[in-house]
């Protein structure tokens, strides 16, 4: 009984080990990166889309804006998330025995597409951003993606309402949850004359 069980175990390792190769992007190579804006601030849960053939995966930076890249060896055309327009495009090539290239500068400038009002003024920067649970659900069918939400922002830096743009049905609920504890720098009240 011990032979089967460990002959089972064996091949499940197999099984998966066999499934993960056969991913023509996600791999052992690691490149690392940092998400910045043009003035050298981070941009926490920037997203880039990573795409080879047919097949695009999604890679996130963390709070820190650093990311990064599990790649397979070969060509990749990374770009940026809607949100920060369809600027930005990295090409790039993965050896399997060679230098390839890590410790990344990946730099957006969110300020072209977001983060001003009606009247120019910046918005708050963020200084709490929680991470979305990956729901039980979402994760049972292995719902993936991104979820775009819009928050209004109190003077007082606190998230007044969030709502979800899109997305996968099964992720949006995390999302909005996350984006209501997240929290701004105040405001200054303007002066008045």
């Amino acid at each position: 009984m011990k032979a089967r069980i460990k002959i089972l175990l064996s091949l499940l390792v197999f099984a998966g080990h066999a499934f993960a190769q056969q991913d023509p992007i996600l791999g052992n190579y690691r490149i690392h990166g940092v998400v910045k804006t043009p003035t050298g601030e981070v941009i926490p849960g920037a997203t880039f889309l990573v795409k080879r053939g047919d097949t695009t995966r999604q890679f996130s930076a963390d709070v820190n804006g650093d990311i990064i890249f599990g790649l397979q060896p070969g060509n990749f055309q990374i770009t940026a998330s809607s949100i920060y327009g369809s600027e930005f495009k990295m090409f790039l090539k993965i050896v399997e025995k060679g230098v390839n290239p890590d410790d990344v500068a990946l730099i957006l400038d969110p300020a072209k597409y977001c983060c001003q009002d009606a009247d120019g003024k910046p918005f708050p920067k963020p200084l709490v951003l929680p991470k979305p649970p990956y729901p039980p659900a979402a994760r049972a069918v292995r719902a993936r993606g991104e979820v775009v939400v819009s928050v209004k922002i109190g003077t007082d830096g606190k998230v007044i309402a969030a709502a979800a743009d899109g997305g996968h049905a099964l992720l949006r609920a995390a999302a909005m949850a996350a984006a209501q504890g997240s929290k701004g720098r105040t405001r200054k009240p303007e002066k008045q004359l």
